[in-house]
């Protein structure tokens, strides 16, 4: 069973129907071992579906983000946000901050930390990220060997925009 087909069945039983626009975007995205952005995941699956829109897309791939069918990942100091299909094992990302590139990497387990974190805190933990920030090769090959501290408002933005108000 391919991997759109396993996610498929995944938002099947989860009660949500399987329209055309759902299976063209489920082709985009599993289609490509690349993170993506909305926009990009867009432009492929229009490919296959001509007529469907923007806002199609941005609610679909909430709902596959909130379900864990895909992996959303916000690139370090901007607004911007990318997906892939979920891995099976847990991974991670490293996140270039200077063009937002994302590679994923696994073998990062944590099992013993979330345990000791369970028993100092009381927290009951449902799931974490691991996400690690920097440069990639590319952008270190092309700087003079000097990269901007992080902005501060970029951090702010970030803050404000994953703890948001209820």
């Amino acid at each position: 069973m391919s991997l759109s087909n396993k996610i498929l069945a995944r938002l099947k039983r989860r009660g949500y129907k399987a329209t055309p626009q759902r299976l063209a975007l489920l082709r985009a995205i599993t289609s490509s071992r690349e993170h993506l952005t909305p926009l990009a995941i867009y432009n492929k699956a229009r490919q296959e579906q001509p007529g469907i829109g923007l806002v199609t897309v941005y609610r679909t791939l909430n709902i596959l983000a909130q379900l864990g069918l895909i992996c959303e990942v916000k690139s370090a100091g901007e607004n911007t946000r990318s997906y892939v299909a979920s891995p099976l094992e847990h991974h991670g990302h490293l996140i270039c901050s200077g063009c937002g590139r994302v590679a994923d990497f696994t073998g990062c387990n944590l099992n013993d930390l979330e345990r000791q974190l369970s028993h100092d805190t009381g927290f009951t933990i449902q799931d974490h990220r691991l996400e690690f920030f920097g440069y990639c090769q590319d952008c270190r090959k092309t700087s003079s060997g000097e990269f901007p501290p992080p902005n501060p408002l970029n951090e702010a933005k970030k803050f404000i925009t994953s703890h948001p108000l209820k």
